[in-house]
């Protein structure tokens, strides 16, 4: 690729692996491939190759704005990304919680039952 700056691809394809995958781990696992080919490309050693970049793009990664910097105009912020991504966790929690309460409940009308 003529003037393609791996660093600036490999900074922003960190960022992505971040807020899409987790980490680079879970993404090679994910593809089926291994994780120092990622990390050669996060660390700007290597250039991405099309079968690599047609993958991420399967799984939703915007590869105009991992190659070029210039979102496409349909993708969502990041912002809203990592906003979604808060509220999904604070859901899980919330759940979680809810969980908990609901065996707690359980348990005292156990008690209050044995108690009568």
């Amino acid at each position: 690729m003529e003037d393609f700056d791996k660093i600036e691809f490999g900074k922003r394809l960190k960022e992505d692996i971040k807020l899409k995958f987790g980490s680079i781990k879970e993404l090679a696992e994910m593809l089926g491939i291994d994780p120092s080919t990622i990390s050669n490309y996060t660390r700007g050693q290597r250039e991405p190759r099309a079968k690599f970049l047609g993958m991420l793009a399967k799984h939703g990664s915007d590869i105009n704005w991992l190659l070029t910097g210039e979102k496409y105009k349909t993708e969502p912020s990041s912002d809203n990304l990592v906003k979604e991504k808060m509220e999904l966790h604070q859901i899980y929690e919330l759940q979680t919680r809810l969980e908990e309460i609901t065996k707690r409940l359980e348990q005292l009308e156990k008690d209050r039952d044995q108690q009568n």
